[in-house]
């Protein structure tokens, strides 16, 4: 009779799910002879457990393994514990990166999970033929537990120290879920750079999957209907020649998925750009670590980088509209004040990605940096492991941090509001400290406030300054939104009678639009005293001042909707 085991995932959304299920199965299969029932168990953090431990139940499994990451380490302690109650003979096992510390005190916590992994799946088939016998498990690498005298074994780190592409393919077996809206691919392991905070600096250089290979995996990936694949390589870009070669194999062979992929933008050559730039336009969406430009904290987490070639790669992504560019910076790093983190996010705003990530360091068990008694840096001891203070960063600067990226998120990261939000931004230094400091109290709770209320506190702020030139941005915002009110001074809702009469006394040229579906007649028209729709297009454009009158056409209202038209309007004396 064949053993019944189960793998349980608790992924951060439902549109997330973990290869890892079927890599140790291929693995697994491959290594040892098939005296095993498999089963897949999946749910989010967010849904309730119950019906998971049903069906665990029901097959009344042997051995229960997971994979614990700092989003759903809590959650699977609580539902491992649930699951050694009800399933008391069940041997539980976990891996994954919340393991590549010390996990002692972890086992001493958790006496129902008998073991856990440090390291890779290349021990796993050891460990699977022995599961029932502990005296063997001293043998295995990268498996640390209790032994039955009470004592804490710790066997280093599994690591696989073979060509990657021995590896079984989890893919030509089936094994991964078809049904999800996207799937996470590994085509490299490790990184070429070394950054303190991060797990790839403790493994042992990289590993990279032959392009035959990933493009065996991406036909299976494609016969089965994906079209979306987020490539977990830490640095895509690197090296150069490869990842020129998976460009082209991704945008000649499967132009109809899209494919997102992590990038130092420090390690950019121009070769790579131009291999970029030349796939087809919206197949990539690339995420590019800035992590902060203050070069006193890059030296300090081991990234030695020239900043001045950083500005210039992330400028030159910005100038391809090829592709969606999503840029991350971190706070909490050693030798990082609060100015200095105001100053990485103007910078970024200024280069004008389509969407920019602020988050504070977390501080992840087994790094270098966790390890440096000398940083001084002290976080949270609970997931997800937040920076609390530095020696340069108070918590209540931090505190205000975690505001300023909840105002990027609802202001720079939102199509409609984003070039306002760089103007408000390139046109005053001090825009982000006070805007911050003014409406910091509507940014502390966890919803997002509305588009209007949004628009409303921008315009509030720009009446307590005295800037009459931002309170017409926000107005001209307003309307490109369809955020229409009687309130807004300049605006007028248009009817039949005056559009018929703008058509005979005005001529009109189209400025912007964003969609092909264009109602026949514009719904508002307003008035400026500068030129606000050359603002829209470009913030940084020069403030000219005269008399400018713009036509707002929508299918629906504002820009999230189907399509917006914007058009200028001229008298027809001025023009003849």
């Amino acid at each position: 009779m064949k053993k019944t085991i189960a793998y349980v995932s608790i992924n951060s959304s439902y549109s997330h799910s973990t290869p890892v299920y079927g890599q140790l199965r291929a693995l697994a299969e491959q290594k040892l002879e098939d005296h095993f029932e498999w089963n897949f168990f999946e749910c989010s953090i967010n849904d309730n457990s119950d019906m998971l431990l049903e069906k665990l139940i029901d097959i009344d499994p042997e051995l229960i393994f997971s994979t614990a990451y700092l989003f759903n380490t809590e959650a699977l302690q609580k539902t491992f514990k649930k699951i050694s109650l009800l399933i008391p003979k069940a041997i539980c096992v976990m891996g994954g990166p919340e393991f590549l510390g010390d996990n002692q005190n972890f086992l001493n916590l958790n006496r129902n999970i008998a073991s856990v992994f440090r390291g890779d799946e290349s021990s796993f088939p050891k460990f699977l033929k022995n599961y029932k016998n502990p005296d063997v498990w001293t043998e295995i690498e990268g498996l640390c537990f209790i032994d039955k005298n009470g004592n804490y074994i710790d066997n280093g780190t599994a690591s696989f120290n073979g060509n990657l592409d021995d590896l079984p393919s989890p893919y030509e077996k089936d094994y991964f879920l078809k049904e999800k809206p996207f799937v996470h691919y590994e085509s490299a392991r490790g990184c070429v750079s070394k950054c303190s905070f991060c797990t790839s600096s403790i493994s042992a250089g990289v590993k990279l999957h032959g392009v035959k290979r990933v493009e065996s995996d991406l036909n299976i990936l494609h016969d089965a209907g994906i079209r979306e694949i987020r490539i977990l390589d830490r640095t895509f870009n690197v090296p150069e020649k490869r990842a020129i070669e998976l460009t082209s194999l991704f945008s000649s062979k499967f132009p109809d998925i899209k494919f997102h992929v992590e990038i130092d933008p420090s390690k950019l050559t121009d070769k790579v750009i131009t291999a970029l730039n030349s796939t087809p336009k919206g197949q990539f969406h690339i995420e590019a670590g800035v992590q902060t430009f203050n070069c006193f904290s890059l030296k300090n987490i081991n990234r030695n980088i020239d900043t001045e070639k950083l500005t210039s790669n992330l400028k030159s992504l910005t100038e391809s509209k090829n592709y969606a560019l999503h840029m991350d910076i971190i706070a909490g790093l050693p030798k990082q004040k609060y100015s200095d983190i105001i100053e990485d996010v103007r910078k970024l705003v200024e280069i004008g990605p389509e969407e920019i990530q602020l988050e504070v360091l977390k501080i992840l068990q087994g790094t270098p940096i966790a390890n440096d008694l000398q940083n001084e840096i002290k976080w949270s001891p609970s997931p997800p492991y937040e920076v609390l203070f530095t020696p340069d960063l108070s918590f209540g600067e931090l505190s205000s941090i975690k505001i300023l990226s909840r105002i990027i998120d609802s202001y720079y990261n939102v199509e409609g509001l984003r070039n306002l939000f760089r103007f408000a931004i390139t046109r005053d230094m001090n825009f982000l400290s006070a805007f911050l400091n003014q409406t910091r109290s509507l940014f502390v709770l966890k919803d997002k406030p509305s588009l209007r209320i949004k628009l409303n506190s921008l315009f509030e702020y720009a009446k307590s300054k005295n800037n009459p030139v931002l309170e017409g941005m926000v107005t001209f915002a307003a309307c490109l939104n369809g955020c229409l009110s009687e309130e807004l001074k300049n605006v007028k809702m248009l009817k039949g009678s005056e559009i018929d009469d703008l058509k005979r006394c005005f001529a009109t040229n189209l400025l912007w639009k964003n969609g092909e579906e264009i109602a026949e007649k514009p719904v508002c028209s307003a008035e400026f005293n500068f030129n606000a729709g050359d603002l829209f297009l470009n913030p940084l454009a020069d403030i000219r001042a005269g008399n400018f009158r713009y036509l707002f056409y929508y299918s629906k209202f504002g820009i999230s909707g189907k399509s917006v038209k914007i058009e200028n309007v001229s008298k027809i004396s001025q023009l003849t």
